[in-house]
C-alpha cells in the first residue's frame, strides 16, 4: 500500500530525477534583454532589495517601507500570473518577510510541484529579495518553505540550484519517516563558528563556518544536472566552473566531517561536552545539540591526554527519532546514543569517500569537456547513487 506520504515523496524524486535541467540560474545584466519575464523578475528583485536597504538604514518609515513591498509583491503575483504561475501573497517569520505562494492548478510545471509538496505541508515560493542578496534558491527546515530560483521560473524547467534545493527537501521530508534512519544521520549539522579559529577542521570554502551533512546529497543531485547542461553544451564554462566547484566540496564536506566527528567523538568520550535536547513536534523526533567545552578540575584530572583548546565551541547538532533517546537526557546518559550516532555518521561517510575522491580527480582539471571525462563523471555519479542507495537499503534492514 503507498500512503499520502510516500506519494509524495516519490513526486519529488521524480521532479529531482527525470525533470531537465536549464542549468545555473545567473543574475546578469546580459540576461535582462533576454526574456521579458526575466527582466520584470529582475527589477521586482532590485526594488525589493532597494526597499530593504532604506528601511534598514532609516532613508524611509518602516510603515511606507512595508506598503511598498506590499505593492511589490502585487506586481509580483501579477507577473507570474502571465507565466501560468497561480500565486499569493504570504507573510513569514525570518529573513525573508514576504513571498508569493505558488499555489496548484496553473499552466506552469512549478504549479504541479507545488500541489506534490503541499501534501507534506511543504509550500513553494517566490522571494525575489533573497536573490538581489545573491541567493538564488532555498530551502528553510524551520517554516518548510522552498524558495524557487529564477532561471526555473523563466526557463520552466529545473535547473540545477532547484534540483539542489529539492534534495534539501527531500531529506527533510524523508528524516522523520519511521525508515527514514539514513536521512536522520545526514541531517547532521555541524558547527565551527563558536570556536577560537572559527572554522570546522579540514573546511577553506564558503561552508567553513557550518554546513550539513545533507549537502553532500544535495551537491550529487545539482552536479547531475549540471553533467547533462555539459553534455548538451560542452562550452558552457559556467557550468563546467561550477561542476569543478561541486567536486571540490565533495571532498571537503565528507573529509571535514570525518575529522570533525573524530573530534567530537574524543571529547564526548571524556564528557568535556554542554548539551541541549529540542523536542520536534511535528514527526516525533528529537534534535541533540552537542558543544564541546572545556572540561571541570575533576575531569581534566582523570583525562588521559590534555583537550586541544581549538576544539572548544565545536558544535554538532543531531537529529534522533524519540524512542532512540533515553528518558534521562544528562551528559552520561546521553554518551552512549551520541558515540553510536557519530560512529554510524563516519561510518556513512567512509563508505562514499573513495567515490567522492574519484568525483573530485576528475572534475578538478576539467579545462576542455571531452566526452571521455564527461563520461568518467556520470560513472562517478551512478556509483554515487548507487552506493547511497545500498548504504540506505542495509540500515532500513537491520
Amino acid at each position: 500500500m503507498v500512503t499520502a506520504q510516500r506519494t509524495v515523496l516519490a513526486g519529488l524524486f521524480s521532479a529531482l530525477m527525470f525533470t531537465p535541467s536549464t542549468g545555473l540560474a545567473v543574475l546578469a545584466c546580459s540576461d535582462i534583454f533576454k526574456d521579458p519575464l526575466d527582466a520584470a523578475l529582475v527589477s521586482i528583485a532590485d526594488q525589493l532589495h532597494s526597499n530593504w536597504l532604506m528601511s534598514t538604514y532609516g532613508l524611509i518609515g518602516k510603515d511606507s517601507a512595508k506598503a511598498h513591498e506590499l505593492e511589490l509583491m502585487a506586481d509580483l503575483q501579477k507577473t507570474l500570473k502571465r507565466s501560468g504561475l497561480k500565486g499569493r501573497s504570504i507573510e513569514l517569520e525570518g529573513e525573508v518577510e514576504s513571498a508569493v505562494e505558488i499555489l496548484p492548478g496553473g499552466l506552469h510545471p512549478l504549479s504541479k510541484l507545488a500541489d506534490s509538496l503541499s501534501g507534506r505541508g511543504i509550500r513553494v515560493a517566490v522571494a525575489p529579495q533573497l536573490w538581489a542578496r545573491d541567493t538564488l534558491g532555498g530551502y528553510d527546515t524551520a517554516i518548510k518553505v522552498l524558495f524557487v530560483d529564477k532561471e526555473t521560473i523563466v526557463g520552466r524547467k529545473t535547473s540545477a540550484i532547484m534540483a539542489h534545493e529539492l534534495r534539501h527537501a527531500y531529506t527533510h521530508a524523508r528524516a522523520d519517516m519511521s525508515d527514514g534512519l539514513y536521512e536522520r544521520l545526514f541531517s547532521t549539522i555541524l558547527v565551527g563558528f563558536k570556536t577560537p579559529r572559527g572554522n570546522l577542521p579540514g573546511s577553506i570554502s564558503e561552508y567553513n563556518q557550518f554546513f550539513s551533512l545533507d549537502e553532500i546529497l544535495a551537491h550529487r543531485q545539482s552536479a547531475a544536472l549540471l553533467l547533462r547542461t555539459l553534455r548538451r553544451n560542452p562550452s558552457d564554462k559556467e557550468a563546467r566552473d561550477q561542476l569543478r566547484a561541486h567536486g571540490e566540496r565533495f571532498k571537503e564536506f565528507v573529509e571535514s566531517g570525518l575529522e570533525t566527528l573524530a573530534l567530537l567523538r574524543h571529547e564526548i568520550e571524556s564528557l568535556a561536552f554542554k548539551h541541549n535536547v529540542v523536542e520536534i513536534t511535528e514527526g516525533g523526533m528529537v534534535r541533540i545539540e552537542v558543544e564541546i567545552a572545556k572540561p571541570g578540575i575533576i575531569r581534566r584530572f582523570f583525562r588521559a591526554d590534555q583537550q586541544d583548546p581549538n576544539v572548544v565551541g565545536l558544535t554538532a547538532r543531531l537529529l534522533f527519532s524519540r524512542d532512540e533517546v533515553p528518558p534521562s537526557r544528562t551528559s552520561r546518559s546521553l554518551r552512549p546514543l551520541l558515540i553510536d550516532r557519530i560512529d554510524a555518521i563516519a561510518t556513512e561517510l567512509e563508505a562514499i569517500h573513495p567515490v567522492a575522491l574519484k568525483f573530485f580527480e576528475n572534475t578538478k582539471s576539467m579545462r576542455t569537456v571531452t566526452e571521455k571525462r564527461l563520461f568518467a563523471i556520470e560513472e562517478n555519479l551512478r556509483e554515487f547513487a548507487q552506493t547511497t542507495t545500498q548504504r540506505r537499503k542495509g540500515l532500513q534492514e537491520r
